[in-house]
């Protein structure tokens, strides 16, 4: 999804957590602080169609990613694209 190669993720990842700008809790990690993190998703989310998130597709998935994903939707209020998304998870038709 993110269109990088897997050790160049960990790479950024290594160096956002060098910076004090990801907190992680076991194998999982979350850029810091919540104003940073919700620019980018917003950024994120202009960059791609709302169907680029085939794992998203079905909003009764009970898997932690999602979770994550659609909290984060949640404050994105201004987000045209997060606003598209989230009529499609729940519009007609929808799981």
């Amino acid at each position: 999804m993110a269109g990088i190669e897997v050790q160049q993720l960990f790479r950024n990842v290594a160096d956002l957590k060098r910076r004090g700008l990801v907190q992680q809790r076991g194998v999982w990690r979350a850029v810091l602080p919540h104003a940073v993190a919700n620019r980018l998703a917003a950024r994120a989310l202009s960059k791609h169609p709302a169907g680029d998130y085939p794992s998203a597709a079905c909003p009764r998935r009970t898997d932690r990613l999602l979770k994550s994903f659609s909290r984060r939707l949640g404050y994105l209020d201004t987000s045209k694209e997060a606003i598209t998304l989230v009529r499609q998870w729940f519009g007609e038709g929808a799981c």
